[in-house]
């Protein structure tokens, strides 16, 4: 029997821990960007794929599902860098493909009750996500 395949795209502490807990059941692609990420992705089942936006290994975008973790870096004034990232990203996913994205609730205005309809449009959180089939999409935001 072949096991299903489930790409991580951002193997930060999350990302490596769904590694360990998802290696046994499932055929796992992980994403790298540093040498040192490789390093730990390669200490597990996982088989580590270079992705910076426009490099990726064509056979992990064709997993089950894809699995996207990357933190914004907004903090570090990377928001443009991290849109044009989730762009680049959204277009080579399979719109057949499962994806659960992690976000945060940045798309939101502060002082607003979390309500999906509250949602500012204008936040490039919202643009990716609203570039993704919504019937083949789960938003998990924290």
């Amino acid at each position: 029997m072949c096991k299903q395949s489930i790409t991580i795209i951002g193997s930060g502490w999350l990302g490596l821990e769904l590694i360990k807990r998802l290696q046994e059941d499932y055929k796992v692609f992980a994403s790298y960007r540093s040498e040192a990420t490789k390093l730990k992705i390669e200490q597990t089942e996982a088989k580590p794929f270079f992705f910076d936006g426009a490099n990726f290994d064509n056979e992990a975008f064709d997993s089950d599902l894809i699995f996207v973790n990357i933190p914004p870096g907004v903090r570090k004034d990377k928001g443009l860098e991290h849109l044009m990232f989730l762009k680049a990203l959204s277009d080579k996913i399979n719109r057949t493909t499962r994806v659960i994205y992690c976000n945060s609730t940045a798309i939101y205005s502060k002082g607003i009750d979390l309500d999906e309809s509250m949602a500012n449009t204008k936040s490039p959180f919202y643009e990716f996500e609203s570039a993704l089939d919504k019937s083949n999409t789960t938003i998990l935001r924290s």
